[in-house]
């Protein structure tokens, strides 16, 4: 592994975790490892090593295109821009606590994180409501571009010294303090583009409100953001969005604690294990869907596509299937 700078210590100690574990169900010595001092040097030479066989990068452009031009076989993990749209027969304070529980997970560190709140307009004050009291805080017009200041650089490129850090720090670098108990920081906006700054992909406890009128709207509006920075990526919504460029449509599942694959023995397709195979990206650039909805309808006369990434792992033996009962996934418990 070559991590992160800002991430050294923690991926160091996970690595250190993992080797453990590795040794003691068998597995030969030095099969897991990690760099410690980091630099682009020592990326490039690990990817370019002899014995190494395939890569998997994660991070930004610059890093993937690094590893497609290492001339090893290689996986690479883009940006994502993640909507997640809540149908008005959504369970409103279920959808709420899955969204902010995939926001902020690790602070929204990770690309597959909701990045957007995508609301219909007869329930946009029930879940604004809900929303506050599960621990956001939504942000004036001034205080949006504050932190749109602070998160996004003139570059329009996600500045690294914000990145995974609490919503109150952030915050207060914008200028301004949050209510003690601050979970993420939602901006209400009504455009999509560079011009509107917190509709890209932001990497930390920051969500964007968008009200909509209906579910064709809702469609329109997950579709521009996927197209503006996350087409590899997913959304969250309804049966009626299942004419998005997905790979998956899933309903009432939270996207960005990426654990929730395993807890509902789906094939992942998450920021680890191939939400975007970028080796395939030309030919199937589809993103999950991770959607919202009560009674889930499909619209007469709309395709319902069944895709399925392409299984990598074919020549492997196959694993026997879990034969316990599902899992209900964690839901959070807003404190009195």
């Amino acid at each position: 592994m070559s991590p992160h700078p800002n991430a050294i210590k923690c991926i160091c100690e996970t690595a250190r975790i993992m080797n453990e574990a590795a040794l003691r169900a068998g597995a030969p010595e030095g099969s897991i490892g990690c760099l410690d001092l980091v630099s682009n040097e020592a990326t490039n030479e690990l990817m370019r090593h002899p014995q190494t066989a395939i890569i998997l990068a994660t991070g930004g452009t610059g890093l993937v295109r690094a590893a497609y031009s290492s001339g090893k076989p290689a996986l690479g993990v883009g940006p994502g821009n993640v909507p997640s749209y809540i149908h008005s027969s959504a369970n409103i304070p279920k959808a709420v606590a899955d969204i902010l529980s995939g926001k902020c997970f690790d602070n929204g560190t990770l690309c597959s994180s909701e990045q957007h709140m995508v609301v219909d307009s007869a329930i946009a004050p029930q879940v604004k409501a809900e929303a506050e009291r599960q621990g956001g805080f939504f942000l004036s017009p001034e205080q949006a571009a504050a932190v749109a200041r602070v998160l996004i650089l003139p570059s329009f490129r996600v500045n690294s010294k914000m990145v995974g850090q609490p919503a109150e720090k952030i915050a207060q670098a914008a200028g301004f303090t949050p209510p003690q108990g601050t979970r993420a920081l939602i901006a209400p906006l009504e455009g999509i583009g560079r011009e509107h700054p917190l509709s890209a992909e932001k990497l930390s406890p920051v969500l964007s409100f968008y009200v909509v009128k209906d579910s064709d709207e809702g469609l329109d509006v997950c579709l521009r953001f996927l197209r503006f920075g996350g087409l590899a990526f997913g959304c969250q919504g309804n049966q009626l969005l299942a004419e998005l460029p997905v790979l998956r449509l899933a309903l009432r599942l939270f996207h960005g604690g990426g654990f929730h694959l395993y807890l509902q023995r789906l094939q992942p397709v998450g920021h680890f294990g191939g939400q975007r195979f970028h080796a395939h990206q030309r030919r199937l650039r589809r993103p999950a869907a991770f959607l919202h909805r009560g009674q889930a309808r499909h619209r007469p006369g709309s395709r319902l596509r069944r895709l399925r990434p392409p299984n990598l792992f074919a020549h492997l033996a196959p694993v026997k299937p879990h034969t316990s009962p599902p899992v209900s996934p964690p839901q959070f418990n807003p404190s009195p």
